[in-house]
């Protein structure tokens, strides 16, 4: 059984997919630790997409792909109750628990014996609402015998289809001469938009399109019906991502994700912020994705940054296979971005209606610190969001050193 984006529990009432439960997909990273910390008799199955437990085995999801960031959700979104769903087989103990504060004090939701099935059970978590402050929910599951989990997900209670505003997405990339680099990320995008996430798409009421603007006029995409290929003068980033910009308005698309063309992430995040834009209470939101380095792929590299006299990159360094970094990452993460706020764009959806002002035209670098200082999104960044890639330590060299200062001074004079 595959648990699709819009669930019905026994009752009757409607779920929504907010977060499924990823494992770890070795074409992006082996880091295990960044999706479940497994012990004693426990290990990934099923080619990585199943759990296999033997009596006594626990799996513990107190982890960055995998945690719920309940205070961000119900702060910037509209919640409406909240569920874990499990599919899979076999006896296990589950445990979920809240942690509100830094002292790192557990307070427990559910802990109790549930029997796995095929057609999934849910938990009800309605008593996480009841603190006085909002945290993080995790969970851990303890075997009592041979089990298996195969699926996972956060859920909440889905809107009235009838009442549910159009949610349009266009998917820009901007390339130069990477041709094969493109070809897989589109053939990967348009294959998920077809296949996986189809059903999740349809149950949010949402459309997604891949538009590639082609600065080199050099990419050769096989034809899809999900993709746009737009040749274009090399006018850099800027221009690359405002032609796609351009196009997104000129279709009617409510929202624009710019993202890069070597860009290597699990489409799960797509769903994740797909599920929060339909569920968003600002008409401004925004969803940053963090990124992580090729080079050090347990480790944040950048969740978000600030714009302070320089460019000042959030939880760089933070372990991501610490659970406490994790923790005390996420419940900082919560709240609202700090002025000077600015998103990348390897990954950064926006709505296309609250755009004031297109990408400035620098060539390589700070374009995208000049849109988001000019433009006043709400902007999240959500747990799992994240996009693995070279840092840019690898690509510096006395020229963009030169155009990192030159943008800097432009800021200064330009943005209030």
């Amino acid at each position: 059984m595959t648990l699709t984006a819009s669930q019905t529990d026994p009752a009757g009432a409607a779920h929504l997919v907010l977060q499924r439960l990823v494992l770890p997909d070795f074409a992006v990273t082996t880091e295990t630790g960044l999706f479940v910390h497994l012990q004693q008799a426990a290990h990934l199955a099923e080619e990585r997409r199943a759990i296999a437990f033997a009596e006594g085995g626990m799996a513990w999801f107190t982890t960055y792909a995998n945690l719920f960031n309940l205070r961000l959700w119900n702060h910037a979104a509209r919640l409406d109750g909240l569920w874990l769903r499990l599919a899979g087989e076999g006896r296990v103990g589950l445990k979920i628990w809240q942690v509100m504060g830094s002292d790192l004090a557990e307070h427990t939701i559910f802990e109790d014996v549930i029997d796995l099935a095929s057609d999934g059970v849910t938990v009800d978590l309605s008593a996480a609402f009841d603190q006085p402050r909002l945290g993080l929910v995790f969970f851990r599951l303890h075997a009592l015998g041979p089990a298996v989990l195969r699926e996972g997900a956060w859920l909440t209670s889905a809107p009235d289809p009838a009442e549910a505003d159009p949610l349009r997405l266009a998917i820009s990339i901007t390339t130069f001469r990477r041709e094969e680099d493109v070809a897989a990320t589109a053939t990967r995008i348009t294959g998920f938009l077809d296949g996986e996430g189809a059903p999740y798409l349809a149950a949010l009421g949402a459309e997604a399109h891949l538009f590639v603007v082609d600065n080199g006029q050099s990419a050769q995409l096989a034809p899809h019906p999900r993709l746009t290929l737009i040749p274009n003068a090399n006018l850099g980033g800027a221009g690359g991502f405002a032609r796609g910009l351009a196009a997104a308005e000129d279709g009617g698309f409510t929202h624009c994700l710019f993202m890069d063309d070597d860009a290597s992430f699990m489409m799960e995040s797509l769903l994740r912020t797909l599920a929060f834009l339909r569920l968003a209470r600002s008409p401004k939101a925004a969803v940053s994705g963090a990124m992580i380095s090729e080079a050090r792929r347990w480790a944040m590299w950048e969740r978000g940054a600030v714009f302070n006299g320089a460019c000042r990159p959030q939880y760089v360094g933070v372990d991501l296979r610490d659970p406490v970094a994790v923790t005390l990452m996420e419940l900082d993460a919560a709240a609202p971005s700090p002025d000077g706020f600015y998103a990348g764009w390897w990954y950064f959806a926006f709505p296309v209606a609250e755009v004031r002002h297109y990408p400035f035209p620098f060539f390589v670098r700070g374009d995208d610190i000049s849109f988001s200082l000019a433009n006043e999104f709400d902007t999240v960044t959500l747990p799992g969001v994240v996009s693995f890639q070279e840092d840019f330590s690898v690509k510096e060299s006395p020229l963009t050193l030169y155009l990192d200062l030159r943008n800097h001074l432009h800021h200064h004079m330009v943005q209030d």
